[in-house]
């Protein structure tokens, strides 16, 4: 916020199951995603946007596609095309009954959710893609439908790439729902102010986000912490992080079992 004028800012999420980090960012470009990234390795998990294609590349990350962007473009085409819109919504929604039955069984990720995801839904993948090869012809291409089917074709190898590793979940859901504090956010104080008030908005919502995604109490956590402080020492800071104080309080934890 500046006299007399605004400026738009950008808020990141990047998240594994137990870590969450928001990074403030003045623009969308690539380089964000390369700060946060650099060097490392694994999988991931975005949409098309071609931001990522940086730390995408076969000397850094494999890029998995998500199949909820994939499949929210079908939904959107639906009121121009609904019969067919409809056909390959109830394909994708196969995909995800596969997860639903290893989500209720608590196999998420074991070896027989592997065997699943490359027999049943490695045989969807091949219905799907199928489906969109035919149909391609049939509608504009710069139609809803047009456009649905020639992002789900351009992004197919990464959609598919779930199929090798049942670690890989179907979509970024996770990501996109630790993006709503920022939405919500953004209704009920609208400006960050400057630079580094976002930059500092960034890492307390890090903080607080990751405390809830490790199960802890985040008015408590930050409570505990910042009467900790006093006597921390710069070198155990990392001990105060909510990914440690949630491994320490299980560990502390009484087990039900003795």
């Amino acid at each position: 916020m500046a006299s007399g004028k605004t400026r738009r800012g950008y808020i990141w999420t990047f998240r594994t199951d137990d870590i969450v980090l928001y990074v403030a960012s003045a623009g969308r470009s690539g380089e964000t995603p390369v700060a946060v990234l650099g060097e490392t390795k694994g999988v991931l998990l975005v949409d098309g946007y071609t931001g990522y294609n940086q730390v995408t590349t076969p000397q850094r990350r494999d890029r998995a596609g998500c199949w909820s962007h994939a499949r929210r473009k079908f939904v959107e085409a639906h009121d121009t095309e609904p019969e067919l819109a409809s056909e390959i919504v109830a394909l994708i929604a196969e995909l995800y009954a596969v997860e639903s039955r290893m989500r209720k069984a608590g196999k998420l990720g074991s070896a027989e959710h592997q065997a699943l995801r490359q027999t049943e839904s490695a045989a969807v993948m091949t219905r799907i893609k199928v489906w969109l090869e035919t149909n391609q012809d049939n509608c504009l291409p710069k139609g809803p439908l047009g456009k649905a089917i020639g992002y789900a074709r351009n992004q197919w190898s990464h959609l598919q790439l779930c199929c090798n590793d049942a670690t890989i979940p179907l979509d970024n859901n996770l990501s996109e729902n630790a993006l709503r504090a920022v939405a919500i956010g953004r209704k009920n104080w609208m400006f960050a102010g400057n630079d580094m008030a976002a930059q500092r908005y960034a890492v307390l919502l890090s903080l607080l986000t990751m405390a809830v995604a490790n199960g802890l109490n985040p008015e408590q956590w930050l409570k505990t912490t910042l009467m900790a402080l006093d006597d921390a020492r710069m070198s155990s800071l990392d001990e105060l992080l909510p990914l440690a104080a949630a491994t320490t309080e299980a560990a502390a934890a009484p087990n039900d079992s003795t």
